[in-house]
């Protein structure tokens, strides 16, 4: 059996088969080819080693997506480092947790995050140098090491290193907890490649483009980077995606295939409608989920259609096995990938047959191409492995087909365009307020039928909170993309006989004339620039 090619293993094949092919361009301007990739790759893992990163040490990054962003996930590579990309919506006390927990002695920064990290005793935390990518002389802390770019990079060369291992952690990716703060997922060298080299992969040639504005803190980010080096072919990166200027974007960088989210089809669809010409590079799209209708989305775009099912912790065990959906798997994830073993079982780990409902556990035959655990976190690693099988906290269903449908989440938390969020982070600062008594955060559905974040708030006894007032308050607290769009105060919790929140009875509520909701009163909160 041969090992999985790891990611700077294969920059250092695509660079002498093909030194002169584009490996990344930027929307914002800029490009770099696989051979210049490669030998940059080299002189930032020597950069990397000059400043004390040491292997199977964390490097913390809050970097846009872009080519800096990946010459340090492959100069970590080299390292034999692991990449810790944070969400750099973070701040306040989950910036402060993530860093706890990772440890790191080194951090990566742009400028524009530097205010994130005002009021972190950073020194406490273990950091002893801090490097701000677009500066040259940023100003000096305390206690703490500050270069700029020209500082970190200068005397670094180009030394031909040994690639890391399958084996080898390549990264440290936070995935929202549920009923706790987040979890650093240890991901493998291994379980990138099994994630990128799906089937899709396999139609995708050294002719190919794609388009992935994806933030390198998901592994749906690393993941491409990889996809792209595996085909040979070339990738777009984006600081943010555009729907307004998907089409502009696809045909000036003439884009054949990219990622899209199921709460992207309307808007996309009503751009077409209204006369907007899909681009004719275009011809591959990875749909998560894929809707009903998918028949007429195909051909009003002329384009052929993929879907899968993943999470940080694994690698793509369930897919459309290549660019082949049609209605007929729609809602469908596909079926098992070779290599991959399922089931769908009770609340006691018995497997359960076609039709019914449980919990979707899963296990490889192959090593290292699912997460071994969490960063730092014992007891949340033997709960997800329990009984040898990795337990998703999803609710599935499969047919005798072999197909398995998402039915809902076991895991309490809410996922909002694309990123999960951690209903227990969102309620710890609700509860901070000073109006508030206890809440309880859950998914509601919005007039589209995405999820959006609702908070069920008990009042303090004589308080009369303003629902704009609170959501002021958690914009100077939360990611935007955590911040609750409905809001409704309610006189008590239900609860179980052991006071546990029946959170069930409060998502069944859903939206009611009690319901505030913030968009509708005028407060909109924007992305912020990543």
């Amino acid at each position: 059996m041969s090992l999985p090619e790891t990611y700077p293993q294969l920059l250092r094949r695509r660079a002498r088969e093909n030194p002169g092919a584009i490996y990344l361009e930027r929307v914002e301007g800029g490009q770099i080819t696989y051979g210049d990739f490669y030998q940059q790759s080299l002189v930032w893992a020597d950069a990397l080693e000059r400043v004390g990163v040491a292997a199977n040490e964390q490097l913390a990054a809050m970097v846009p997506p872009g080519i800096d962003a990946a010459l340090l996930f492959a100069g970590c590579g080299w390292r034999r480092a692991r990449f810790t990309a944070l969400n750099t919506a973070y701040r306040g006390d989950m910036l402060r947790h993530t860093l706890a927990t990772a440890q790191p002695g080194v951090m990566v920064i742009a400028s524009r995050y530097l205010p994130q990290l005002e009021g972190l005793d950073l020194a406490d935390i273990g950091l002893h140098a801090l490097v701000v990518l677009d500066e040259d002389q940023p100003a000096l802390r305390p206690g703490l090491a500050i270069l700029g770019r020209g500082q970190f990079l200068a005397g670094a060369v180009a030394r031909e290193l040994d690639p890391p291992r399958p084996w080898d952690v390549a990264s440290v990716i936070y995935t929202s907890g549920t009923t706790g703060p987040s979890k650093g997922v240890l991901v493998y060298w291994a379980q990138l490649h099994a994630t990128a080299a799906d089937a899709t992969c396999d139609e995708l040639t050294t002719a190919d483009c794609w388009f992935a504005p994806l933030p390198m803190f998901h592994v749906s980010g690393q993941s491409s980077l990889y996809k792209s080096a595996l085909a040979g072919c070339r990738m777009v990166v984006r600081e943010v995606l555009s729907i307004t200027d998907f089409f502009a974007d696809i045909a000036r960088f003439k884009v054949t295939g990219t990622v899209l989210l199921e709460s992207m089809i309307g808007m996309i669809t009503k751009q077409v409608e209204q006369g907007l010409v899909k681009p004719p590079s275009l011809r591959y799209l990875v749909l998560v989920p894929v809707p009903p209708g998918i028949d007429a989305f195909k051909a009003l775009l002329g384009v052929r259609i993929s879907t899968m099912y993943n999470m940080t912790e694994i690698s793509g065990p369930l897919s459309s096995n290549g660019f082949n959906v049609d209605d007929s798997l729609a809602r469908s994830c596909g079926r098992l990938r070779q290599g991959y073993q399922a089931r769908v079982v009770d609340e006691y780990d018995y497997p359960l047959g076609p039709g019914q409902v449980g919990e979707l556990v899963l296990r490889a035959d192959s090593p290292w191409v699912m997460t071994g655990g969490y960063l730092n976190n014992p007891a949340a690693t033997v709960a997800a492995w329990r009984n040898g099988w990795f337990h998703t906290g999803d609710l599935f269903r499969y047919d005798e087909a072999g197909r398995y449908y998402f039915v809902d989440r076991l895991k309490d938390s809410v996922r909002r365009r694309g990123e999960n969020i951690s209903s227990a982070e969102v309620e710890n600062d609700i509860n901070a307020h000073p109006a508030v008594a206890q809440c309880a955060v859950v998914a509601a559905r919005n007039d589209q039928g995405d999820e959006e974040v609702k908070a069920f708030i008990v009042p303090r006894q004589g308080a009369n909170p303003d629902p704009a007032e609170i959501i002021q308050f958690l914009r100077a607290r939360l990611p935007h993309f955590m911040v609750p769009r409905y809001l409704e105060f309610i006189a008590d919790l239900p609860r179980t006989p052991s006071q546990k929140i029946q959170k069930h009875l409060l998502r069944e509520l859903g939206n009611s004339e009690k319901t505030w909701d913030r968009e509708r009163a005028g407060i909109v909160i924007k992305r912020e620039a990543p």
